[in-house]
């Protein structure tokens, strides 16, 4: 039950990505602190400890009451060794994210 989500956040350039990165990591969501890190992609963030019952727009609009501005997209996923079976296999295709949950790039 504690498990959390993880998420890959697009912005449309650097400069917010490295903005958004020093606001929001060790920001506060639902008792939990966020961890933020460089991806390897650039213009993008690894974000952490996302509330896992979350969509991607409830994501969005806390990143924006946040002070994150300039988000381009956002690929929420379950973190590896989430839950298995048809629940956590809907979830990714709902939530808009195709990939196979590597950066590549």
């Amino acid at each position: 039950e504690g498990a959390r989500r993880i998420a890959f956040v697009a912005y449309a350039a650097p400069e917010g990505a490295r903005r958004a990165q020093a606001e929001l990591d060790g920001a506060e969501l639902e008792g939990s602190r966020l961890r933020v890190a460089g991806a390897q992609v650039r213009n993008r963030l690894y974000v952490g400890n996302v509330p896992k019952a979350w969509a991607r727009r409830e994501l969005e609009a806390a990143l924006e009451a946040l002070g994150a501005a300039g988000v381009t997209s956002v690929d929420l996923k379950l973190p590896i060794g989430g839950p298995k079976g048809p629940a956590a296999a809907g979830s990714s295709k709902e939530e808009g994210g195709g990939g196979g949950g590597h950066e590549g790039g």
